[in-house]
């Protein structure tokens, strides 16, 4: 069994305890990814959409919704995930990483690469290698869209520690997170901060992108694609 099966029943549950004293956990923290997403893309056609680090699948729905001339695929390491994810939303494809079909099958597809807070997760010798596989599967005009935890926000890492299935994370600067895409071959276009405000001040996101170079955002978006 994967580490992440053992959370699969829990996820939200967990995710909204450690969110308690800022209203919790709901769709407002994934539809905000979402919405940075929709924005750098703009009106490029979007045909194939990859939800790397897929869990559950809700954001796979955000996605779907949001390009739904799209094929949406969601890929996870928790074959559990995946099972319930599967079972949630039939309309949406789900694999496991670990089946090499997909791989294979999906090589320089994806127009876009959706990774959120994943790598955090994700040894640091093996993340040259995750990248090495996104890299793979990235079309040769596609865009990846990498969030993640910024360690630069405390109320981010006092969330982060009252998390039961965060306690192996080790944060990544944004800076850190674009050298590493530099070093395997990628171009930065932008890094965006956001989610100043949680959700029970959610009415003020309006106004986030007056902020968004600043580096205090509770997480930030790497966008990158291949040079």
């Amino acid at each position: 069994m994967n580490q992440f099966d053992r959370y699969t029943d829990d996820y939200n549950a967990l995710l909204n305890e450690s969110l308690s004293l800022v209203g919790g956990f709901n769709d407002y923290y994934l539809s905000r990814k979402v919405e940075v997403v929709k924005k750098y893309i703009g009106v490029k056609k979007i045909k194939f959409v990859l939800d790397f680090g897929c869990g559950l699948g809700d954001t796979s729905l955000m996605l779907r919704n949001a390009y739904p001339d799209a094929q949406i695929i969601g890929v996870d390491i928790s074959e559990l995930s995946i099972e319930r994810a599967r079972e949630k939303y039939q309309k949406i494809d789900f694999f496991c990483i670990s089946d090499e079909e997909f791989i294979a099958t999906y090589t320089a597809c994806f127009d876009v690469i959706y990774v959120a807070n994943v790598f955090h997760h994700v040894p640091i010798n093996e993340r040259v290698q995750v990248i090495g596989i996104l890299k793979t599967m990235l079309a040769c005009k596609g865009q990846i869209f990498f969030f993640e935890h910024n360690p630069y926000n405390p109320l981010t890492k006092w969330v982060v520690s009252r998390c039961e299935f965060d306690q192996d994370a080790i944060l990544l600067l944004s800076r850190e997170t674009r050298m590493l895409f530099k070093s395997s071959g990628f171009h930065i276009e932008r890094t965006v901060y956001f989610l100043f405000f949680p959700y029970m001040f959610r009415n003020l996101s309006k106004i986030e992108d007056l902020f968004s170079w600043l580096p205090f955002g509770a997480q930030y978006c790497v966008v990158a694609s291949l040079i």
